[in-house]
This record gives structure tokens, C-alpha cells and sequence, in this order.
């Protein structure tokens, strides 16, 4: 049996710690207090000493920041490009216009596709509109949850 840790132990390691910082933050219950204490000794000094731990939060920071960087490749950090937006059909440059992004994540490929006529099908569009109409309707649902809850409180 291999005595690398899995990513399974990695976050439980990461829990207990960040249980820990709760337990003497004065705000438990905000992330960026625990993380602004999670990043000064000794919470710092475990993490580092975890093994494998490390590697893990930086693969996951770093994937997090990669993902922003495709859906808005351009220099300036927005979204669509004027190069971009000259590749379609002016009746379909409005619509590009308001999607407002350099590549959408098409799950069926597993990765972001650049928003061109000749990079993404109109199947695969809509199969990224679904999947993000999907994701929007489940934040949609839990709001209105949130919001019954409050009434009957």
C-alpha cells in the first residue's frame, strides 16, 4: 500500500486545521477571518508541515485562477475581444456581446472552448447554456429556500 496521502486525508487534515482556527477567530463563521488567521503562525506552520498538503491548496488555488484566466484570456481581463467578436456574424454579435466571455466551459469536452464559429458547434453551445442554466437554477432554488426560511422564522 502507498504511503502518499490520498486527497481525501488531504481534506480532512485541511478541516481539522481550519476547525482549529475557528474555535479562536472572532469571527468563526467568515471565511476571510479564518483565512487571514489560517495564514499567520501556527496554522501556516501545520499546513506546511502536512504532507502533501501543500501541493494540494496550491493545485486547487491554481486551478481556480486558471479557470478565470480561460473564460477571459485577453489582456485587459474582460471578457469578449474585438477580434473575437469580428470572427461572428454581425447579426449575432449583440449576443456574443452580452456573454461577455473569451471561452465557455463545455462539459461533454471537459474543458473551456474558445467562443468562436469555428472553435464551438451549436450543439456544444447548447450544452454549455444548459449546463450553466442548470448551476444558476440550483443557486435560484436555495435562495428561494433561504427566503421561505426567513418568512417562517
Amino acid at each position: 500500500m502507498s504511503k502518499r496521502k490520498t486527497e481525501n486525508s488531504w481534506v480532512e487534515t485541511l478541516r481539522g486545521i481550519i476547525n482549529e482556527a475557528r474555535l479562536v477567530c472572532d469571527a468563526p463563521n467568515s471565511a476571510p477571518a479564518v483565512l487571514h488567521l489560517m495564514l499567520r503562525r501556527p496554522f501556516l506552520k501545520r499546513i506546511a508541515h502536512a504532507r502533501g498538503l501543500r501541493m494540494h491548496l496550491v493545485a486547487s488555488g491554481l486551478s481556480v485562477e486558471i479557470r478565470r484566466y480561460l473564460k477571459n484570456d485577453n489582456d485587459d481581463g474582460n471578457g469578449v475581444t474585438i477580434s473575437q467578436l469580428d470572427l461572428w456574424p454581425a447579426r449575432l454579435r449583440p449576443i456574443i456581446t452580452e456573454i461577455d466571455r473569451a471561452r465557455v466551459f463545455v462539459p461533454s469536452r471537459g474543458e473551456f472552448v474558445p467562443l468562436a464559429p469555428d472553435e464551438i458547434t451549436s450543439k456544444e453551445a447548447k450544452e454549455a447554456g444548459d449546463y450553466l442554466v442548470a448551476k444558476g437554477k440550483d443557486c435560484i432554488r436555495v435562495g428561494k429556500q433561504l427566503i421561505t426560511l426567513s418568512r417562517r422564522m
